[in-house]
């Protein structure tokens, strides 16, 4: 498995096949702010907030007493990632991230990124 960027366009695969793109800026930027995301996602119980049914952007936010619109941007981060789903307007948890990502499961790995984030 490998963190690398992914072109979305023709100019973008141009770029990259051409080292026009600071490949070493793109690969530490992609990795800290997916570990970030998914770490500050934890700490402030989103992913509970999704486990118990798709929601709006808002509704997590009152949920997790965070901002709504920084709750959207983090949402939208991690529906870029693949730790979140979106379909009509409402975010959810993907199923192989239950495993991993809600308390309640025995194999969940919260409290780890609770310690990562400390580390």
């Amino acid at each position: 498995m490998k963190l690398a960027p992914q072109a979305e366009n023709f100019m973008e695969r141009i770029a990259l096949m051409a080292n026009l793109a600071p490949r070493p800026l793109l690969d530490t930027q992609i990795a800290f702010t997916a570990a970030r995301a998914i770490m500050v996602a934890a700490e402030v119980g989103l992913f509970e907030a999704l486990g118990q049914s798709d929601q709006t952007a808002e509704a997590v936010a009152a949920i997790c007493k965070t901002d709504p619109r920084a709750t959207k941007h983090l949402l939208q981060c991690l529906v870029g990632i693949g730790y979140a789903s979106w379909r009509d307007g409402r975010f959810g948890l993907p199923t192989p991230m239950r495993k991993w990502l809600l308390k309640s499961n025995p194999n969940s790995v919260v409290a780890k990124l609770a310690f990562q984030s400390i580390e």
